[in-house]
């Protein structure tokens, strides 16, 4: 199961994947084929690998979906960070079309809604209190990690640089995804915290894999996927070149709640 660790002072392993941005427009009409959204491909894919390789006996439990209520909600300041979220159940067995499915869903109920108020009440705490509460709650209460979707950018850069975001990571949500398109060419970067991780050949086995994976999901029957040609692709967001930019887990949406939301999935 998905459990506290010792090593709650880490923050784990970070890696970086870029795709080309043919490999990127070949996922996307995947996806399209599959009649799911991109955010579920790429999601399936690593919930698949975090039940193979470092949670094989867990029992179904849940991704953490942010939700930008950015527009929806009224406040005084138009880049306020304002987000809440949705819990997308999750098991072993989840395909692409059943999360895609449980995120629609959610998002039609506006179940981010209520989640969005319940968190207000926290408003009636005063700091002290507010602190032990979220210390008796991260006791008890443990995800699979966040899949946090950050949108398309474009920008007149150099050739070759690409932007990521790197989520904080913690025992409660030990898995970090966050996608970003950057000028039509999508990069991953995954965290996986030490409470759910052994050795560091194991991450970077996790990251090379679910790299592998979605290219395999584009790659015909007669071509296979070149680990190694991969594997160049990722790189440990510790190294030198690579310097993602920290951010808040933001699921992007605009305008009416639940429909706008519903087209980001």
């Amino acid at each position: 199961m998905f459990e506290a660790s010792k090593k709650r002072k880490e923050i784990g392993e970070s890696f970086l994947i870029r795709f080309s941005i043919q490999e990127t427009q070949d996922l996307i009409h995947h996806a399209q084929s599959e009649r799911v959204g991109l955010n579920s491909i790429i999601l399936a894919a690593i919930n698949d690998l975090i039940f193979k390789e470092l949670a094989p006996n867990s029992n179904p439990s849940q991704w953490l979906f942010p939700v930008n209520m950015r527009g929806d909600i009224d406040s005084s300041y138009h880049l306020k960070n304002a987000s809440t979220g949705i819990f997308v159940q999750a098991h072993k067995h989840s395909e692409a079309s059943d999360l895609h499915r449980n995120i629609k869903s959610s998002l039609v109920n506006n179940e981010h809604w209520g989640v969005w108020y319940f968190g207000q009440c926290s408003r009636l705490f005063n700091r002290p209190m507010l602190r032990r509460s979220i210390k008796k709650r991260n006791k008890k209460h443990f995800h699979i990690g966040t899949f946090s979707n950050m949108g398309a950018w474009k920008s007149k850069t150099a050739k070759n640089e690409m932007w990521f975001v790197v989520a904080p990571g913690s025992p409660n949500y030990p898995v970090g995804v966050i996608p970003l398109m950057w000028n039509d060419q999508l990069g991953i970067s995954l965290r996986i915290h030490p409470s759910i991780l052994g050795k560091r050949e194991i991450a970077k086995k996790v990251a090379s894999r679910f790299h592998q994976q979605l290219l395999s999901l584009i790659s015909t029957s007669s071509k296979s996927v070149n680990s190694d040609s991969a594997s160049a692709n990722i790189e440990s967001a510790d190294s030198e070149s690579a310097q993602p930019t920290p951010g808040s887990f933001i699921y992007p949406s605009s305008g009416d709640n639940s429909q706008s939301a519903s087209t980001q999935i």
